[in-house]
């Protein structure tokens, strides 16, 4: 069996979304690091950068994991101080999370 996991970030207020990776096909990356935990976001696409970056004092990161016949693991990530940054060059953004809840559904 294996685990698909996703990365959705949401407004938290009202949950509008700004990023599915799965669903916009867009690859991630989750490293935990001294003080919290780093999501690194590729993506070129200026709308999702702009919207990520200018509400980054908002944001909820959702992972969720999904193991066939087991209950979904669902992993609440954010960011107290709003920790988001662009690196045009190399197409990232970075998120960094220093609070994490985690629960099933």
């Amino acid at each position: 069996m294996s685990m698909q996991r996703n990365l959705m970030i949401k407004h938290m207020v009202g949950s509008r979304s700004f990023l599915d990776a799965v669903k916009q096909g867009i690859a991630y990356e989750l490293h935990e690091v001294t003080g919290g935990w780093e999501f690194l976001i590729h993506t070129d696409q200026r709308e999702i950068v702009d919207e990520l970056v200018s509400n980054r004092h908002e944001l909820n990161l959702f992972v969720v994991e999904e193991t066939p016949g087991q209950p979904t693991q669902k992993w609440w990530y954010y960011s107290k101080d709003g920790d988001v940054t662009y690196d045009e060059a190399s197409h990232v953004v970075r998120i960094f999370a220093d609070s994490k809840m985690g629960y099933q559904s």
